[in-house]
């Protein structure tokens, strides 16, 4: 018995011209880490330094030391973008 390859419904060429329909929105995975992802992990792995965190830079965290020393201050990557816009957030409607 010899089995044939069914014939591709669409052609070559259209495929190509849907291929990618954004090419401006393309980006890779490796080069652009995810942030949504980013905030989740922190605050998940450690709910108390990352709720410290975003308290202290949106100006909301009392003045006590005990309370400053759970800050981690490199949370506050540039491209975690969730976090700076929760940081934001907060500091213009709290």
């Amino acid at each position: 018995m010899v089995y044939e390859t069914p014939a591709p419904c669409l052609s070559s060429s259209l495929v190509s011209r849907f291929k990618n329909p954004f090419p401006a929105l393309s980006f890779s995975i490796s080069t652009r880490p995810w942030s949504l992802l980013r905030l989740l992990t922190s605050l998940i792995g450690d709910p108390a330094a990352s709720v410290s965190t975003l308290l202290f830079y949106s100006d909301l965290l009392p003045q006590n030391i005990v309370l400053e020393r759970l800050v981690q201050h490199d949370l506050l990557h540039e491209e975690n973008y969730l976090f700076h816009f929760l940081i934001n957030f907060l500091r213009c409607f709290w």
